[in-house]
């Protein structure tokens, strides 16, 4: 099995070339997925935006957090949205 360069992803047509993504942070931080998942797709290659919704529901309650995620979505504009319950 071949060494692909993380550099040359970019170039590469269809599934293979470098994605925007956007992932929530978890509720509960500890062990979850955003922790590893992103080390993981920057290594990559992929470019790798994170938002949290704990901080903006706990403070200023879920319609705020809508907003800020649409307002990142429709300034990103990400290939990729990664979500999970209760934000999804």
């Amino acid at each position: 099995m071949g060494f692909i360069d993380k550099t040359a992803i970019a170039d590469l047509p269809g599934p293979h070339r470098r994605m925007k993504i956007l992932l929530s942070n978890a509720v509960v931080a500890h062990g979850a997925f955003h922790h590893w998942m992103t080390q993981d797709m920057r290594a990559l290659g992929h470019d790798v935006g994170l938002i949290d919704p704990d901080e903006l529901c706990e403070q200023f309650g879920i319609e705020l957090y809508r907003r800020v995620l649409l307002q990142r979505i429709a300034a990103e504009r990400p290939d990729v949205l990664l979500l999970y319950p209760p934000y999804d």
